[in-house]
């Protein structure tokens, strides 16, 4: 009997934290699309938001997505049983003329986003084979995913559960100098004096946590060189975020 009972507890445990092999039927944001080797972070569509991918019901082993940047564009997919993988089985778009503008959204950056990521999933043809990873980023079952073409080029998102720092608010404050070095200070009101402040890779990996200093100024020389996120964090949980990069 206690061996029957250790079975079991071992069959949950494994279940709890394996992987999952089909997309969440829920909304993920694009982080970064990569193509021919340039980074596109954080991409914005007509609106001024970040572009997000709306999954739908798995079905058997089919699945769609829409998204929109200035047109909204619907993939239908079909499951790979044995793998990791789908299938393009079709890809649409509306042909509305992008009429949901927003005051201020640099409307040429929006258009050439868009091209991308249309091609993204078009330029081999229909029923071309994607492979794709989800990522379980801590025990609370936090995910990241990555669509990887043929070609090696790849969109990255984060479940929009997870760091959905991007559709917070501003808060009024700047970080100088960007780029940074050895250290970065935080021009505000003495109001964020305390705060806890977390700085996050463009994988959206905690890399370092701290509270703002008296000064102002926290030190960023054991961060390596590249593109991170500063997150502030007010009594409420409520998630502020500015863009550096260190040299």
């Amino acid at each position: 009997m206690r061996l029957l009972q250790l079975s079991f507890l071992l069959v949950i445990t494994i279940n709890c934290f394996s992987q999952p092999t089909r997309i969440d039927n829920d909304e993920w944001l694009l982080y970064n699309l990569r193509i021919n080797s340039e980074n596109h972070f954080k991409p914005i569509n007509a609106e001024g938001n970040q572009i997000s991918a709306w999954f739908g019901e798995v079905s058997g082993n089919n699945q769609s997505f829409d998204t929109f940047i200035c047109e909204s564009i619907v993939v239908d997919i079909k499951y790979n049983s044995n793998d990791m993988s789908f299938e393009t089985i079709n890809v649409g778009s509306t042909l509305g003329g992008c009429p949901n503008k927003a005051v201020g959204v640099d409307m040429v950056s929006v258009y050439d986003i868009e091209l991308k990521y249309w091609s993204f999933f078009t330029s081999d043809g229909l029923n071309t084979i994607f492979n794709y990873t989800i990522t379980l980023e801590n025990l609370d079952q936090a995910r990241t995913l990555t669509i990887i073409a043929p070609n090696g080029d790849f969109a990255y998102y984060h479940h929009s559960k997870f760091l959905n720092i991007e559709r917070l608010s501003s808060l009024s404050f700047s970080i100088f100098p960007n780029p940074a070095k050895n250290n970065l200070t935080v021009a505000s009101s003495n109001k964020l004096i305390g705060k806890r402040i977390e700085i996050f890779n463009v994988l959206g990996n905690l890399k370092m946590t701290t509270k703002l200093p008296a000064s102002k100024t926290i030190s960023t020389k054991n961060l390596s060189k590249g593109l991170y996120f500063l997150v502030i964090k007010d009594n409420y949980g409520n998630a502020f975020t500015k863009k550096f990069v260190k040299n």
